[in-house]
């Protein structure tokens, strides 16, 4: 959400009235409805130098690219680098500052795809909608056997990296 207000003109992809809009967005009162919505106190911490710092060792260094590797020899660690902000915010939060996480803890970046869900309640007032999807999907899988393809679903990715894979301590990092 940061830098809204200042690509706004830049991009000209709306109109003007569009765009003074979404200039005009206030921050405070999506927090607001955030803290009401989830019933949660929302504190914010600065993210700088939180992909820079290595979470396993404190070196810091400028990654270049996704995957986070760490410059020290000694430690070696490597991530993906969002998770390795997400990893230093979270040991900001809890102790205050940026502390090494232990050898023994995994790390499980998890990655997921939103998909649309229906309850049932809507599955049964939209009766229709759904025999227009299942009819969707059974003839898009016969056009698709009928050209020799096979129909490959999304699956969601996984990718681990630790310093120590036997230990059962995780931290897991939805992004």
């Amino acid at each position: 959400m940061r830098g809204i207000e200042k690509e706004t003109k830049s991009k000209r992809r709306m109109g003007r009235h569009g765009r003074q809009q979404l200039s005009q967005w206030s921050r405070g009162r999506q927090e607001r409805y955030l803290k009401d919505k989830t019933g949660l106190d929302l504190d914010f911490l600065n993210e700088s130098g939180s992909t820079k710092t290595c979470p396993a060792c404190l070196t810091r260094n400028r990654p270049s690219g996704r995957p986070y590797r760490c410059k020290n020899p000694i430690c070696g660690f490597t991530c993906h680098r969002d998770a390795v902000g997400a990893i230093n915010i979270l040991q900001k939060a809890l102790c205050g500052e940026y502390t090494p996480i232990g050898p023994d803890i995994k790390v499980r970046v998890t990655y997921l795809r939103a998909v649309e869900r229906w309850s049932l309640d809507q599955r049964e007032a939209h009766p229709k909608v759904q025999c227009r999807k299942a009819r969707a999907r059974s003839s898009a899988q016969n056009r698709a056997l009928s050209e020799a393809t096979q129909i490959s679903k999304p699956k969601l990715a996984n990718s681990s990296t630790s310093t120590d894979s036997s230990v059962p301590d995780q931290l897991v990092v939805v992004a």
